[in-house]
């Protein structure tokens, strides 16, 4: 991925949005660019230690956890805090160490409170500061990598001297025994080390290079056997010391820059969660020392450090009026340099001495062609979710002030800023579909997206479509031009009611997925899981089942609109208002067009289910709750058509339906978070959504009091009569 993306992902993470104001290193408060943020993390961290810039605004969090003071010297309530006041926090490690023992003590009945996810949120977002800005010289504990890997390799160690064809070779050959004794011996050296606390690089650095260098020397020497288990013991020991040398550099989500030379990353047969990344971290590619770049080109590398230097000195240098040239420049012979160092390594890589070479991960972690991550920076820049949702409020507003003599043209700017929208959202997707090479459809961001963009579409049709009709049928063919155009504007002006519903809660889907916490939604764009890699299915069952979901909204807001006539409106002596009647006939239109697509998404479901896991149907929680959301309308539907469910039941329905449709959606993967679906589970938002329908359902009941009220009272004069 690009940089930009990388940087956005990475500073969204730790302060809660990409672009934060803080008040940097010089005491001067401005709004900071990811970039920018992330350069200066990385070239000058001692300097961002004091800087408040993680996020921690919640007051439970900075008070009960941390023992920090809920308004600053200006009496502002501080929504970030600095890593300084997270490393070595006595009240934040106690109360990690009780929550974590609340979750071994509690098992499975364990229930997090809201203070609970802020203190993880907050570890992690430290915890993912200090792993980029990972310096194997200022080491306060034993990197967790470094020690795992320490294991493996350890593992990986004993596993071959202890083979019985190893050990007839250590018998028969002089070299390959002292080379095992040796081996034994850098692996002791390393044990006591990690267990002395002997944290500098300086120490550690070489016991790690003599291991590496020795099981390197150990398997060039049987990497030739004709017994073959003993080749691969030999490849296996190579793999895990190269990658435990490496380790020492990189302790996760760092900043990777350049393909590494890591055979434990490219074999076909590694293990599914074995961490060693194909690209080399940024601390190995600026301060790593000769023996672990050992094979890389050193002039390239040599120009590469230089230039990032000249970039840090041109940043750091505030008072020249050069600077932004400076660093440009400086910036432009970094990037080339890396690119330059790249396309050397690659010969390299190819070469690299792997039993099972994966082809087709060696191709996709090569560096990328020139123009590659265009189109993902430009898609970053554009921004095309944000200026959508703003769309659709335009479109909003012009549609509710579609009454009176400036109806017509209000309604038509709404209809065109709706369609502006509707483009954008297209446009986004698509982008994401190009630079994925996946339909957009493998997270709840996109999710939600692609229901805001159906409920445009059908707000849009469902209020022209009697524009089809247009000269089309034999009533109309005798109807002069004018007449017809002044009909069918007519028609459609009664019928604006379903561009607004789409507008209103398209933009409320979309201003959502934008702005929801990344826990919630993943706006960035990232890899999907292994079973959502197939677009035929996810074109097929999801883009039918999300249209159902966009008919289904779209019912609920017409349904919310009756619902206000039932409680609001006037019934002059009639069981209901005039409107009510018409608003029924639109939820009932709405309504066959979500069954019919959630019964074909729900059968596809099936298909690809059979697919996947070669079962149709296994009452997983996600199925389940698709075939009760599909009941709901259908047994509404024909209440409707047997005469059982009146123009009431019709705004029943809306809710009804829309609230089993929340839960299958957001329920069973933010609530539940089990079964075979559990690949599209999050958190967040309980509450919220919560309080939304126990609103919906209260005004459901209010509306509905109201109706049996006036319904009992136009009852009475005819009971009378009678």
């Amino acid at each position: 991925e690009p940089l930009d993306s990388f940087a956005r992902k990475t500073v969204e993470a730790i302060c809660g949005r990409d672009d934060p104001t803080l008040v940097g290193p010089g005491g001067r408060r401005r709004k900071y660019d990811a970039a920018e943020l992330l350069f200066a993390w990385l070239v000058e961290p001692e300097r961002w230690e004091r800087v408040p810039f993680i996020k921690a605004a919640d007051p439970d969090l900075r008070s009960d956890a941390l023992g920090l003071p809920l308004r600053d010297a200006d009496g502002r309530r501080p929504a970030f805090v600095s890593p300084g006041e997270v490393d070595d926090n006595p009240r934040l490690d106690r109360y990690l160490s009780e929550l974590q023992l609340r979750i071994e003590k509690e098992g499975k009945d364990f229930r997090q409170s809201e203070l609970d996810r802020e203190v993880e949120r907050l570890a992690e977002a430290y915890g993912r500061y200090r792993r980029l800005t990972f310096d194997a010289d200022r080491l306060k504990t034993m990197p967790r990598r470094f020690f795992n890997r320490i294991r493996t390799a350890g593992d990986a160690c004993r596993k071959l001297i202890t083979d019985g064809q190893c050990i007839q070779r250590i018998v028969k050959n002089k070299q390959v025994r002292d080379l095992t004794v040796e081996l034994v011996e850098c692996r002791k050296r390393l044990i006591a080390l990690s267990h002395k606390g002997e944290l500098s690089r300086e120490k550690l650095e070489p016991a790690a290079a003599d291991f590496r260098g020795t099981a390197e020397k150990l398997a060039d020497l049987l990497a030739g056997d004709a017994d073959k288990p003993l080749a691969g013991l030999a490849a296996e020991l190579r793999r895990e010391a190269v990658e435990m040398h490496l380790a020492l550099y990189d302790n996760g989500d760092v900043l990777r820059l350049v393909p590494a030379l890591n055979p434990a990353a490219l074999e076909e047969n590694r293990k599914q969660n074995d961490d060693a990344p194909p690209w080399l971290a940024f601390q190995a590619l600026i301060v790593g020392s000769d023996e672990l770049l050992r094979g890389y080109p050193r002039p390239r590398l040599e120009a590469a450090r230089t230039a990032l230097a000249e970039a840090k000195a041109a940043y750091l240098d505030a008072q020249s009026p050069n600077r932004p040239a400076n660093f440009a420049d400086a910036m432009n012979r970094f990037a080339d340099s890396l690119r330059s160092l790249a396309e050397e390594i690659e010969p390299s890589r190819r070469r690299l001495p792997l039993q099972h070479r994966d082809e087709p991960l060696l191709d996709a972690t090569a560096y990328p062609p020139p123009g590659a991550t265009a189109a993902e920076v430009f898609y970053n820049r554009l921004d095309p979710f944000f200026w959508s949702w703003l769309a659709g409020l335009v479109s909003s507003l012009f549609l509710l002030s579609a009454a009176g003599r400036w109806r017509r043209p209000a309604f038509w700017s709404g209809a065109a800023a709706l369609v502006v929208s509707l483009g954008l959202v297209i446009a986004g997707l698509g982008l994401r579909a190009y630079i994925t090479g996946l339909a957009p459809l493998t997270g709840m961001f996109e999710s939600v997206v692609v229901v805001a963009a159906f409920v445009y579409a059908l707000g849009l049709w469902l209020a022209l479509l009697p524009c089809v009709g247009m000269g089309g049928t034999a009533d109309w063919a005798d109807v002069p031009s004018a007449a017809k155009r002044s009909s069918v504007g007519e028609q459609i002006l009664r019928r604006r009611l379903f561009a607004l519903a789409g507008a209103i809660v398209g933009t409320l889907a979309l201003a959502l997925a934008y702005y929801a916490p990344a826990s919630v939604m993943r706006r960035n764009i990232g890899a999907a899981v292994p079973i959502l890699r197939d677009n035929f299915w996810l074109v097929v069952h999801v883009v039918t089942i999300m249209a159902g979901y966009a008919s289904a909204a779209i019912a609920l807001i017409i349904g919310n609109v009756a619902l206000g006539y039932y409680l609001f409106g006037r019934y002059a002596g009639r069981r209901t208002p005039p409107a009510c009647a018409t608003l029924a006939g639109f939820i009932y239109s709405a309504v066959k067009i979500t069954v019919l697509l959630l019964a074909a998404g729900t059968i596809l479901g099936a298909l690809w289910a059979d697919v996947s896991w070669g079962r149709f149907w296994g009452w997983d929680p996600k199925e389940v709750w698709a075939l009760v959301s599909l009941l709901v309308y259908l047994w509404f539907l024909h209440a409707r058509r047997v005469g059982l469910s009146g123009d009431f039941g019709m705004a029943l329905t809306a809710v009804l339906g829309a609230t089993v449709i929340l839960f299958n959606w957001y329920g069973v993967n933010f609530i539940l978070g089990i079964g075979l679906h559990a690949y599209a589970t999050g958190a967040g938002g309980q509450w919220q959504v919560t309080a939304a329908v126990a609103l919906q359902w209260f005004f459901l009941l209010a509306a509905a009091g109201r109706y049996l009220m006036e319904r009992g009272r136009s009852d009475m004069p005819q009971a009378m009569e009678n």
